[in-house]
């Protein structure tokens, strides 16, 4: 992600963050930054070195492969940010492994159904979903299911992508970063 700061300094900085929904977190940094007086370049320094290693929008290359890995914690609004992000700025072929969001109380299987629903509105993309919340949504739609992240995890071994783009979401009760034995 590229931000351009016009104000109270002019900077240009290109971090390695993706998801639109991270400039809000650059500008409070930048914001932040400003205020205590640090050096611009020092705060451009900073945010272009700093690499997302926590499970949040997480970039890891294989090869010709390219995951994010954004399993922290899910919820619809992120999982939607999520799905956006991963339609607009990734290529090739791809593959949505989503996880179960938790705690949505009364809401939860209606929420669990639109999330699905606009995963596999992605053209072509397969989509993965995992957790009992997503049995009755993955009936509705084009998927495969699984009822854990260590079964996600053996197909994922089994027919290994080479190449394209992964999206890795779901709540930490999902285990989702599991995936990741897979490569």
């Amino acid at each position: 992600m590229e931000v351009e700061i016009t104000h109270p300094f002019e900077l240009n900085i290109k971090t390695k963050f993706t998801g639109d929904y991270n400039f809000q977190n650059i500008m409070c940094a930048v914001a932040i930054g400003a205020h205590f007086g640090v050096d611009p370049f020092d705060i451009k320094e900073a945010i272009e070195n700093y690499i997302p290693d926590n499970q949040r929008s997480q970039i890891i290359k294989k090869d010709q492969l390219t995951i994010v890995q954004d399993a922290y914690n899910a919820n619809p609004s992120s999982m939607k940010a999520a799905l956006d992000n991963f339609k607009k700025h990734f290529s090739g072929s791809k593959i949505v492994a989503l996880g179960e969001m938790l705690e949505l109380g009364n809401a939860s299987a209606d929420e669990h159904l639109k999330v699905a629903e606009e995963a596999a509105a992605l053209s072509e993309a397969t989509l993965l979903l995992v957790g009992k919340l997503f049995e009755a949504p993955s009936k509705k739609i084009k998927s495969l299911h699984f009822e854990s992240s260590q079964q996600c995890m053996e197909w994922l071994k089994e027919n290994k992508p080479t190449s394209g783009s992964i999206l890795i979401k779901g709540s930490r009760g999902s285990q989702m970063e599991k995936l990741l034995e897979a490569f």
